[in-house]
C-alpha cells in the first residue's frame, strides 16, 4: 500500500492555496498518465490527461485571480 503525504486544507481556501493544489494535481496526473500510457492503459491515460488539463486551467485561473 502506498501512503500519501497528509496536507492540511483550510476551511476557506485562498486563491493561492487553490492554485497550489491545482499545480500539485497537475503534476500527479501528468506522472500517472505517463505510467498508464506506458502500460497501454489508453482510456485511463486519456482520463488522467483530461484531469491534468482541467487542473492546469484552474492553476492559471487562480494565479490570475490572486
Amino acid at each position: 500500500m502506498i501512503e500519501l503525504p497528509r496536507r492540511t486544507i483550510a476551511l476557506a481556501p485562498t486563491p493561492e492555496h487553490a492554485a497550489e493544489v491545482a499545480r500539485y494535481v497537475e503534476q500527479l496526473t501528468t506522472e500517472l498518465a505517463a505510467m498508464a500510457r506506458s502500460t497501454r492503459l489508453d482510456v485511463l491515460a486519456y482520463i488522467l490527461e483530461m484531469a491534468r488539463h482541467e487542473a492546469h486551467g484552474h492553476a492559471i485561473q487562480h494565479k490570475t485571480d490572486a
